[in-house]
């Protein structure tokens, strides 16, 4: 699908789904995403709230006009939403809204108690360009005409929505200014709004008030940071002023603690980089691990896909369809199971290469399409195994013509030395992440069997997650878990030993995966950065110190020759 294609909602009346549907029909062939609510609420979800977020994040709304659309309480509800928040609208005429067919509407209005919002909508309507359905014979130029009102100014449009929404969870949450937008973002929302002040769909007022509330806090945000910026100036100034004043005292007297309190601040500023990357490193798998989920839905939304039913794809037909989406979403497989699938069965249709699953990655995968057959929904999950990790999804599939469930897709990423090696590389650390059978799974380090010496006590847990330094420290580091009811653990190897005997600053967390009570630990991650370029210049400095030292103890010594050398001087006798 096209990076640019409009994101549709289409609102009907159920007298009208025959039509809806075709009109569905012929946006998707058309590569147009499009939002109907037989295909987009899950279940369970409150029911008005998901339109409503529908037409939130919708680019363009498509209002079927009929007697019966026009006569629903529903229908008028979803108008009132889009023409409230400056969507983009779109008036197909199905029926010709003649003088009669208006009495009967707005008679029935009248006994109702939403007639003034029937009323404002119907006003708003008639000053929108209708596009007409009404004729069959004119079918095909009409659809046309509404391709091309959809994607008019389709930057403005999906920059409108995209805002609107950001805006929407700003004020839901009560305009916490952790919502605001920042840096870039700003900027070309700034832009835009100059840009497209006046253009249709004009900006909302909460546009508005969200950019606005956003350069303020900017501003705030930059005003504190050159404060600070002053401050550390001071602070660096006063610095450096007693650092002359007390600079003999230091050296000659507290030389050695200097050494010892230089040693621990840079080990401890290695350690709480570390401690953030390791951070993040489970933010990106958790990241993954939706992107996962996004294909899976991607590729059981593919027509060739959901046509499986007809029992005449073959598999060169399901490769050469799917194969180009497997590359772009960079995925290691993508497979095909029907809805009678049971444990141990084999997948229909696949594009993956030749791996002998161990029994836990096996039995996750078919975990995984089971739930997704059963509850009809998508599902992912991560798994660290030896020799092999995944990242696993599975979507439902169903007919084309129906919501019959035909079966699902199942697509994986393998967690290898490659994928941990991106990773490392955004980070600039190296990384190592073992099962929860201690054995080390991938790892950008090339000397595994000396690492695995280092790290063995951490996988067999006994430093229980605390860690003597290399000056007779004990440290217990423990910090919460963004999760309900689990724990986020850190703790800090000494220096182990990488490639081309590099020393290595490590630190050791759980690899907890999941949420909530799901949480789980999958296995133990380890980050580590270089040590040798914080050794080299804690060398530098202390050759520094020394040489100064030396330079202050030559002219001390040079100032008592000459002192001690003047009372000498002025007791020798002049024939001397």
């Amino acid at each position: 699908m096209a990076t640019n294609n409009a994101h549709v909602f289409i609102s009907y009346s159920r007298r009208n789904i025959d039509f809806a549907k075709l009109l569905f029909r012929e946006l998707n062939k058309s590569k147009r995403d499009v939002w109907v609510d037989w295909e987009d609420i899950p279940r369970g979800a409150d029911w008005l709230q998901e339109i409503y977020s529908g037409i939130d994040n919708a680019d363009t709304f498509i209002f079927l006009v009929s007697e019966h659309s026009l006569a629903s309480e529903i229908c008028n509800r979803e108008l009132a939403y889009a023409l409230q928040h400056n969507k983009k609208i779109i008036p197909l005429i199905l029926q010709e809204i003649n003088e009669d067919v208006h009495q009967r509407v707005a008679t029935k209005w009248q006994s109702t108690d939403w007639n003034r919002t029937a009323q404002s909508n119907w006003n708003a309507l008639k000053h929108i360009n209708w596009i007409f359905f009404n004729n069959p014979a004119k079918y095909n130029s009409e659809f046309q005409a509404l391709l091309n009102t959809v994607d008019q100014d389709l930057f403005h449009i999906k920059t409108h929505t995209r805002l609107l929404v950001r805006a929407q969870e700003w004020h839901n949450a009560e305009r916490n200014p952790s919502s605001l937008l920042q840096g870039d973002d700003l900027i070309s929302a700034e832009f835009w709004l100059k840009t497209y002040a006046e253009a249709d769909p004009i900006p909302t007022q909460l546009h508005k008030e969200f950019i606005q509330a956003s350069r303020e806090q900017e501003n705030d945000n930059l005003a504190y940071e050159k404060r600070l910026q002053n401050q550390a100036k001071n602070r660096l100034q006063i610095l450096v002023g007693s650092f002359a004043v007390l600079l003999g005292v230091i050296v000659f007297a507290l030389l050695p603690l200097i050494n010892t309190q230089l040693e621990f601040r840079l080990a401890d500023d290695i350690d709480f980089r570390l401690s953030e990357a390791a951070l993040s490193f489970r933010d990106l798998l958790d990241d993954d691990e939706e992107l996962a989920l996004v294909s899976a839905l991607f590729v059981a939304n593919v027509d060739l896909v959901r046509e499986l039913a007809d029992d005449n794809v073959s598999a060169e037909e399901f490769e050469r369809e799917i194969a180009p989406i497997r590359d772009d979403f960079d995925l290691q497989e993508v497979s095909f199971f029907w809805a009678s699938f049971d444990y141990g069965t084999e997948p229909v249709y696949f594009i993956r290469p030749e791996i002998n699953h161990n029994e836990r990655v096996q039995q996750l995968r078919e975990d995984l399409v089971l739930d997704a057959l059963e509850f009809e929904d998508d599902v992912s999950d991560i798994v660290i195994g030896s020799p092999e990790s995944q990242i696993i999804a599975a979507a439902p599939v169903y007919r084309t013509d129906s919501d019959d469930l035909i079966g699902a897709v199942l697509v994986a990423y393998h967690i290898n030395d490659e994928y941990i090696s991106e990773i490392a590389d955004i980070l600039d650390i190296e990384a190592i992440i073992a099962n929860i059978e201690n054995q080390i799974v991938v790892t950008t380090i090339s000397t595994p069997p000396e690492i695995a010496d280092s790290i063995r006590p951490y996988l067999e847990g006994d430093l229980d997650y605390e860690y003597t330094d290399t000056y007779g420290n004990l440290y217990g580091i423990y910090e919460d878990y963004d999760q309900e009811d689990a724990d986020f653990e850190l703790s800090f190897a000494d220096f182990v030993t990488g490639e081309n005997e590099e020393e290595l600053r490590m630190v050791a967390t759980p690899l907890i995966l999941g949420e909530g009570q799901d949480a789980f630990q999958e296995g133990t991650l380890f980050v580590a950065s270089s040590f040798d370029s914080v050794n080299a210049l804690q060398d530098t400095i202390q050759m520094i110190i020394f040489a100064f030292a030396g330079v202050i103890g030559i002219v001390v010594l040079v100032l008592l020759v000459f002192l001690a050398g003047i009372p000498y001087l002025r007791n020798r006798s002049p024939e001397e």
